[in-house]
């Protein structure tokens, strides 16, 4: 008897549910869920160790993702330049965002104007908006 690979049991606890939300997306393409479960399988086998065990442990902690050592951000282009290609122009951040202000500084964006006391936190604390650019 084969031993159940981990993307194989993880797969299953969720694929019904999985289906169903692709299903309710896409109308008349469950030969193309199908290509989805083996293109992830594909992908899951390719992954490096590091990262599965990081899945593995992930999976034991649930909300891994609301931790504080955890940063991640959604961006509607129009709110930021209009369109995604303006994105790639110019971005804000809120100061103190270190982890925002590295990764857009190594994607080729600097710094070139500052907003005093254009956010406010919860508690009431005022935050400046700081604006960067990335020449095309």
């Amino acid at each position: 008897m084969r031993r159940q690979s981990d993307f194989h049991a993880r797969l299953d606890r969720h694929y019904d549910e999985l289906k169903w939300l692709y299903c309710e997306l896409y109308e008349g393409g469950l030969n193309h869920f199908y290509d989805l479960c083996d293109k992830m399988e594909a992908r899951q086998a390719a992954r490096p160790a590091a990262l599965k065990k990081l899945d593995k442990d992930r999976e034991g902690s649930p909300d891994w993702y609301r931790k504080n050592d955890m940063a991640g951000m959604m961006m509607y282009t129009e709110a930021f330049a209009g369109t995604l290609r303006g994105v790639e122009r110019k971005l804000d951040y809120i100061e103190e965002n270190e982890r925002g202000r590295i990764l857009y500084e190594k994607m080729g964006f600097v710094r070139v104007a500052e907003r005093p006391d254009a956010f406010r936190l919860k508690e009431g604390t005022m935050r400046k908006e700081i604006s960067m650019i990335k020449r095309l």
